[in-house]
């Protein structure tokens, strides 16, 4: 899901929805949670669907150039 890691009121609506900060990225990515679906029953991995936020100005800046982003973002996929 995209977001801005720069808005000013990131702090506050982190705070109320409870979402984690992770500032220690360069390419400001986080994964908030996961779901499942009510369509699939829960016994595959797969089934599971992953809320990562991703700040749009990072991942325009880097993403395409640069392989550490990529493998971030694998990681947080990965979980």
């Amino acid at each position: 899901m995209p977001y801005c890691a720069d808005a000013g009121k990131w702090d506050e609506i982190a705070t109320v929805a409870k979402l984690p900060r992770n500032d220690n990225s360069p390419y400001k990515m986080c994964q908030v949670g996961y779901i499942y679906g009510d369509w699939k029953d829960r016994n595959q991995d797969y089934h599971k669907i992953h809320c990562i936020l991703l700040d749009m100005k990072s991942v325009m800046r880097n993403y395409a150039n640069d392989k550490n982003a990529q493998e971030e973002l694998a990681k947080l996929i990965k979980g």
